[in-house]
Formats: C-alpha cells, structure tokens, sequence
C-alpha cells in the first residue's frame, strides 16, 4: 500500500532523546535510498548530526536488499559516523525513527553517547557457544566483562547455525539478573542475505553482539499478542514436548471439546493461529506495578492422534499450568498498547523510579508487521505514540529474544522492547 509523503526519509530529521548535558543521549535515522553508500551516508549523517559528536555505541539494521554489499557496511559506517562501537544485523524489513520498512531497500541507524557507561562487542561461532558452559567467571573472561560489573546484552544470531537457545540458557545462568534482548536475522529464503556486523567486518555465523555496563539499564518490554480461550488446567502427563494430558484426560480430548464450545470465528482462529500459554509467575520490576505477561507463548506443532497428545514447542513439566491461546491483530495491539503505556507510567518524566527512556530497540518478528496487521508502521507506531519521539531503531527477526517472568527465552510473533536509560539516582 502507498505510504504517505511525510514518511518519506526528507520529511523528517532525526530522533534525538532530550537529555542534560553530560547525559546519556541518543539519535535515529532510517533511509530509504536505494544505493547503499547513499543510503548510510544519508542516516549517518543524520545520527550523528542529532548526537553532535561520534557516537560511543551504533546499532545498524540493514535491508537484506543489499546483501550484496553487506561488505561496505562497516567501512561506509566509520567514514561518516565513526562509532566507538558497531555491531548489528540484516533484516527482512527494518525499523527505524517511528517507521517501519518492509521487503524494500532500507538503512536504520540509531546511536549512542554513554558518558559514565561502556558499550562492547564480540562475535561467538557456533561452536564456541555450544562449548561455553554456565560459569559467571569463564564469561566474563571470555567477553572481557569486567568484575563486578553488571551487564546487559543486545544479541543478534544467525538463525541457521547459531544455538540460540543454548547461548540464551547460558547467560542466563552465568548473569541471572542482568537483561538479554535481541533477534535473530532475518532476510529472504536464501542463507547468503543473512549477515551480522561487528566493527568493520561481517559475521556470516554464531551470534554478534554488544555488552553493556555501567551507568546504564535496560528495562524489556516483550508482548506476545495472545489472549487466552477457555479454561487453564495442570499438565497431568508429559515428556519431553509432547503434551498427553490436562487434567487426567487426553490433551487432544481437551483442546476438541473447547472448540465444540467457541463462536464460528473463534474456531477459525483455532485452526490457523493456536498455541499453547504455560503458566509462569508474574516478575514485579524490582518492587515497580509494573508486571510481565502470566503465559509463555508456544507455537501448538503437530498432533499426534495415536496417543490423543499435541506437540508443543517447548519442554514440559507434570504439575505445570496450561491455558489455550489464539492469536489476531486486535489481541496484539491491545496487549503492545497496554504493556507500554503501564511501562510508560513507571517511567515517565519525574518518575520517583528512575529516567525516562532515552532510547528504544524494538525487535518484532516477521510474521507480525502487514502481515499480522494489514499496515506497515504498526508496532513502531504504537510505541511512539505511547513513548513519545524517543530515538528507535530495530528490524523484523526471524525469532526473538527477550524475558518473560525471571527466564529469557526465544520468541515467536512477538515485538521484545528494549528501553535503554541511564540508572536510577539515588
């Protein structure tokens, strides 16, 4: 569908977050040009115009429209922007200042200036990562993470030989208090239009990344856009992801008997976007009302008539709540919507709890987007319109990465939010 003039790159300059001097500060740009030199000298120029200086840490998503030149990413970034610190990823579609750009040519941008804080990255083969263990000490050797240091971690991975769930699982035992965000990369069918960048060059494998410490916090936003059907009940038999019994009786049994009950168009939502929430305790945000979601969304894999079971996709455990979800367009818009603005109460202006965002990362999966919403512009929408013009950059994942409860985990359908500010005063 056309897009409308003033979302053209001329029609605006770009994000740049309000802050004192001597604070953290953030600016964005996308661009839409279709020569990639033109394309990154147009955003940079304009990031680093916002930020007034070269920034400490620069986030790039690249349209997977120029994987023949991914190459000059890198180089084409330090030349006009001269980041500290570079890392990001190609995308099916990117985002960027409030806009989204799906399946055509497009540059996002969003930069740094981190006084009192450290941005580093590092590149894992997928090798390394399945050899790293769990050991705090080990990693924080291995990345260069300084002692006593808590970090946090933006984290792209390659979807097609990166264990991205072991590199999860990892971190998460090695730094259970600190936040892991992210997505994997995305582009077409094709595994050659899958790049990552770190510095100058590109990571083709494994996982990229940027480690974050010091005077800096990130607050995560994951909304899964599902509403439940039905009623929960306790896992009476499993193994492993096969899903046998709720409540002593035939999983199969169950979900049939709970479409028998629905409306006509409930049903239709049963056999095109069902999945399975497992119940998980609600985090408080460090003593703050603000809460994450109750179920962890799980893609419904197959049935398996013989034994009356579904495959899940996730590993199962007897004694666990499961509750029945479908997912549409008026569901995922009214979770994103509520989940931002009770986030945006916590931390808005003046807030006794810490400042407001002063830059966002917004990671949401391909499947949403137009083809879960019939616009572009969406997701991104929501959150500047609930946030204000805060500086944005992200890109369409092929899966994503963000916490739900205390445990982070791989995504499916969902936008995983990351807003970046500096720590809470005393």
């Amino acid at each position: 569908m056309a897009r409308p003039a003033a979302q053209t790159e001329e029609a605006t300059g770009p994000a740049v977050a309000a802050a004192a001097e001597g604070r953290m500060r953030w600016a964005s740009a996308i661009s839409e040009r279709v020569v990639i030199d033109e394309a990154i000298r147009d955003a940079a120029v304009r990031v680093r115009e916002g930020l007034g200086a070269p920034p400490d840490l620069a986030v790039v998503f690249v349209s997977s429209h120029f994987a023949n030149e991914y190459e000059a990413v890198g180089p084409l970034l330090h030349k006009y922007l001269a980041p500290r610190a570079l890392v990001g990823t190609s995308g099916a579609g990117v985002i960027g200042d409030g806009r989204e750009a799906e399946h055509r040519p497009a540059v996002s941008i969003i930069g740094g200036l981190l006084p009192g804080a450290e941005a580093r990255t590092f590149h894992l083969p997928p090798g390394e990562i399945a050899e790293l263990d769990v050991s705090e000490s080990k990693w924080r050797k291995r990345l260069a993470i300084p002692t006593g240091s808590s970090p946090d971690f933006i984290l792209f991975a390659n979807p097609f030989d990166c264990p991205a769930d072991e590199l999860i699982e990892a971190l998460d035992q090695a730094f259970p208090g600190s936040k892991k965000v992210g997505g994997l990369a995305s582009g077409t069918n094709d595994p050659t239009s899958i790049c990552m960048f770190e510095d100058r060059g590109i990571r083709r494998s494994g996982a990229v990344g940027v480690i974050l410490t010091g005077d800096v916090e990130v607050d995560t936003i994951v909304a899964q856009g599902c509403r439940p059907i039905g009623a929960p009940g306790k896992v009476t038999k499993a193994a492993g992801t096969l899903l046998a019994e709720i409540d002593g009786r035939s999983s199969l049994q169950n979900l049939m008997e709970l479409v028998e009950s629905l409306s006509p168009d409930e049903q239709r939502l049963v056999r095109t976007s069902l999945h399975c929430g497992i119940s998980l305790e609600s985090r408080a945000h460090e003593g703050e009302d603000y809460r994450g979601a109750d179920y962890l969304i799980r893609n419904v894999m197959g049935i398996d008539r013989e034994r009356g079971a579904l495959q899940i996709g996730h590993l199962l455990r007897e004694g666990v709540t499961v509750q029945w979800h479908v997912r549409d367009a008026q569901t995922a818009r009214e979770e994103l919507e509520r989940m931002i603005q009770e986030y945006s109460k916590v931390r808005s202006p003046g807030s006794s709890v810490g400042h407001p965002a002063a830059g966002v990362f917004l990671f949401s999966c391909t499947g949403r987007g137009t083809h879960l919403f019939g616009v572009e512009g969406h997701d991104s929408g929501i959150v500047r319109d609930r946030m204000g013009k805060v500086p944005m950059g992200g890109f369409f994942c092929n899966g994503e990465i963000g916490p739900v409860g205390e445990v982070t985990y791989l995504h499916g359908f969902t936008s995983s939010i990351a807003v970046v500010r500096p720590k809470r005063t005393g």
